[in-house]
C-alpha cells in the first residue's frame, strides 16, 4: 500500500520525466549519459551542456533519494505494524497460558504422566511412566553381556587404553575379540 508521500514522489518523478521528455524505460541510459556529459573531459569541451547534465542529474538524484527514503519509511511503519501485531499475539497467547494454569493448579499436563520419585504423588491413577534404566553405550569397542556381567570387547592394542577406562566407567570387564 503505498503512503500519500510515495505518490507525491512518484508524481514528482514523472513529471521530471515529461518536462525533459524523457520515458521511464530510457530513465537509465539517459542518466548515464547526462553523468559523461557532467564529466570532467565535456566541462572543458562545453561547460555549458555539462552544467546542464549536472543540474538535471541533481535534480534527479533528489527525487530517487526522496522515492527511496519514502519506501523505506513504508517499510518500517510495515514491520513496526507487525511487530505490534505479533507482540499482541505473545501477549493473548501469554494470557490464555496463564489462564488454563490457573484452572489446573499449576501443574504441568505431562505431571500426571511422568513418575518422579522426589514428587510424593500416588501411582493410583495408572497413568504413571517411569524412564526404564538403560545402560550407557562404550565410547570405543562393543559391549555384551553374559551371567550379567557386562564384557567390553576391543578390537586393536591401540584401544587399550581408552577401553580400560571405558570398561571402568561402565563397571565392565575388558575383553579382546578374536580375529
Amino acid at each position: 500500500m503505498k503512503t500519500q508521500g510515495e505518490f507525491m514522489d512518484l508524481k514528482k518523478l514523472k513529471d521530471f520525466l515529461a518536462k525533459h521528455k524523457i520515458e521511464e524505460v530510457l530513465l537509465g541510459k539517459i542518466k548515464n549519459e547526462w553523468q559523461q556529459q557532467s564529466g570532467h573531459k565535456n566541462k572543458q569541451k562545453n561547460p555549458k551542456e555539462a552544467e546542464e547534465a549536472e543540474n538535471k542529474l541533481a535534480e534527479l538524484n533528489e527525487i530517487q533519494n526522496q522515492v527511496f527514503i519514502n519506501k523505506l519509511k513504508s517499510e518500517v511503519e510495515n514491520i513496526q505494524r507487525e511487530v505490534k501485531r505479533i507482540e499482541d499475539e505473545i501477549k493473548r497467547k501469554e494470557n490464555e497460558k496463564s489462564k488454563s494454569s490457573q484452572h489446573s493448579g499449576n501443574k504441568s499436563s505431562l505431571s500426571e504422566y511422568v513418575s518422579n520419585e522426589s514428587s510424593k504423588q500416588s501411582s493410583s491413577s495408572g497413568k504413571i511412566l517411569s524412564v526404564p534404566d538403560l545402560p550407557q553405550l562404550p565410547q570405543i569397542g562393543k559391549l555384551y553381556q553374559l551371567n550379567s556381567q557386562p564384557y567390553l570387547a576391543i578390537e586393536f592394542w591401540e584401544q587399550y587404553n581408552q577401553g580400560k577406562k571405558e570398561a571402568d566407567r561402565l563397571k565392565a570387564k575388558l575383553c579382546a575379540i578374536k580375529n
